[in-house]
């Protein structure tokens, strides 16, 4: 039972390692930096980054909606709109996570939402 469960950890993190060792092999260099991943790995990571975090859409678009007209529509349309954008970034991250070795027809690798992340509001950030 315990080499059961240490060979499923070992298996996991290795499953989570192998993007991490992709990337760090793409360039000689010490610059590395995410613009130069190859296309399916970033859509993977994009998309993996979009399944997970696509629920922070929701309190964005509340604090977005406040900011701009108030608490009442912040309460009402907020809340809707982010429900309808965390749904659908969190869609589109399955579907990128699925889909991530294989270009799409003309756009190749290209994000399908943009931003292409979940972003925090310029003040939030340190």
């Amino acid at each position: 039972m315990a080499r059961r469960s240490f060979l499923c950890a070992v298996l996991i993190s290795l499953l989570l390692l192998a993007p991490a060792l992709a990337q760090a092999q793409l360039s000689p260099g010490p610059l590395v930096t995410w613009e130069d991943a190859p296309g399916p790995v970033r859509k993977l990571g994009r998309g993996l980054a979009n399944t997970l975090f696509g629920f922070l859409e929701l309190p964005l678009a509340i604090q977005r909606v406040h900011y701009l007209e108030g608490a009442i529509p912040a309460s009402t349309f907020g809340v809707a709109s982010g429900l309808a954008a965390a749904a659908t970034r969190t869609a589109l991250g399955i579907y990128e996570v699925i889909t991530f070795p294989f270009p799409l027809s003309k756009s190749g690798f290209r994000p399908l939402v943009e931003p292409e992340f979940v972003r925090l509001p310029p003040e939030r950030l340190p």
